[in-house]
Formats: C-alpha cells, structure tokens, sequence
C-alpha cells in the first residue's frame, strides 16, 4: 500500500514538474534529446530535457531482455556532467533511488561509476572520491526518437 501511495505521489509530481515547472521552463532553452546505448545483451534508453543548469527525463535499462529497471531521471548540469538520481521501479517491484552521473564527451554520453554511499537514507556518490568514465557500462549515442526499439 505504501508503495502506491509512493507512486502516485511521484506521479503527480512529475505531472506538475513536466506542466512548467521543469527546468528551462522560464527561459524557453529546453533541448529534447534522445540516446541509446547497448553493452553484450544489455540495452539503454534514455531520453532528456536540457535546459542550462538541469535536466530531467525518462531513463530504461533493459538485462538481457528478460528483466528492466525504468523510471525518471533529475538533476543538476555543470560543465560536460550532467549528476542527478535516477528514481525508478526496479526488477520485482520495488522503487529505487540511485545517484547518476554522465559525461559529455565527444558528443556522446558516458555512465560513470563510483563508490556509493547513503547520506540521511539517500544513495549517492561519495564526496572526495573520483566517478570514473573510461570503461563505462553504457556509451550513449544521441538518436532520432523513431530508432527507439
């Protein structure tokens, strides 16, 4: 019941959030981009709103076809890293919360990795400890949003 309770919570915040109050909703410089990315079996799709300082969309990780984590991806733009949380329904049920990190590079998107901690029962990457890039899970390529599937 509290696992409801929690979605439709989220849900109506997101609606409020995406109706114009989301990031770039005052200046007008939202950029809509789309990306994929596959490691072996593994597949990503993620799909963005940008605006100056954050950025907001949907995020779907598909395990070799049989299993997928999605949900809704926030967060802060500095430089050539987009850091935020990734809020999904994960595999069994269950909501998650996991920090995010990804760098613009060469026009792609790469997926860091880092030592995770939890500070006030929040998942997120440690302070002073370095997110790593080279050798990423997943490299994002930006695509046409009908390439999707």
């Amino acid at each position: 019941m509290a696992i409801a309770a929690a979605l439709v919570a989220l849900s109506a915040l997101l609606a409020i959030y995406l109706a114009g109050a989301g990031p770039g909703s005052a200046s007008g410089n939202l950029q809509e981009r789309s990306y994929f990315a596959t490691n072996g079996k593994d597949s990503s799709y993620l799909r963005l709103s940008i605006s100056e300082h954050e950025f907001y969309g949907q995020y779907e990780v598909k395990y070799s076809q049989h299993m997928k984590d999605s949900g809704n991806v926030s967060g802060k733009l500095t430089g050539d890293t987009l850091k935020g949380n990734f809020h999904y329904l994960g595999y069994g049920g269950s909501m998650k919360r996991m920090p995010l990190a990804l760098l613009r590079r060469e026009g792609k998107l790469y997926l860091g990795k880092g030592l995770v901690g939890t500070y006030m029962n929040i998942p997120c990457f440690m302070p002073g400890t370095p997110i790593e890039y080279d050798g990423a899970e997943f490299i994002f390529a930006e695509i046409q949003e009908s390439k999707k599937k």
